[in-house]
């Protein structure tokens, strides 16, 4: 009886000491789990730095990584286009400008010559043709002549004074125009007939 009970105690002994074994195993394999844990939690609030543009490669996000309604106008300010608003009131008119410079004087025409010839062959604002040049020969006839230069082309436009409606010109002597007459013109009516009547002569 006294071996039996002996060896029930070393049982229990030995059983007790397997079961501290395996709790102390337990604890230690937990501690060793949560220890790095909570370590690398506190290295990584000192160690880690927040992100920032330069940690995410470019094109990378997308719509689905922005928080809804987090963005604000202020946002897309300068980079997105909303659609055109409709067109503003004309405003008030500015105030007149001030007056421009006088322009610079123009080059001198090309005309040779010019002149307005009265129904009865008088000659006033005239340029190289004198009263001397112009010879009325005839009714609605004239005859110029001793001009300074060679006429190459002449045009005349009747005046307002007379019943004239058209000027025919012609190089040399026509009609009653005499001999040496660089051109003559006549004043002509509507019935076919030569008028007295004013007109404008240009020479080139």
């Amino acid at each position: 009886m006294h071996r039996s009970s002996s060896k029930t105690q070393n049982r229990q002994t030995s059983g007790g000491r397997v079961r501290a074994a395996i709790v102390i195993g337990l604890i230690v394999g937990a501690l060793t789990v949560l220890v790095p844990t909570v370590a690398l939690s506190q290295a990584g609030a000192r160690h880690f730095p927040r992100f920032n543009g330069k940690d995410i490669t470019n094109g990378s996000l997308t719509g689905a990584d922005i928080k809804n309604k987090s963005l604000t106008p202020a946002d897309f300010r300068g980079s997105v286009r909303g659609p055109r608003g409709p067109a503003g009131q004309n405003g008030a008119p500015g105030a007149p400008g001030q007056p421009g410079q006088q322009g610079a004087q123009g080059a001198p025409g090309t005309a040779l010559a010019y002149a307005h010839v009265t129904g009865s062959g008088g000659v006033d604002h005239a340029k190289s043709v004198a009263g001397a040049n112009v010879t009325r020969s005839g009714t609605g006839t004239y005859c110029f002549s001793g001009l300074g230069f060679t006429p190459n082309n002449v045009v005349a436009s009747p005046g307002y004074n007379g019943t004239a409606f058209s000027a025919i010109i012609g190089f040399g002597p026509f009609s009653s125009c005499p001999a040496g007459t660089q051109v003559t013109v006549g004043m002509f009516g509507l019935d076919g007939g030569t008028h007295d009547n004013d007109f404008m002569i240009s020479f080139n």
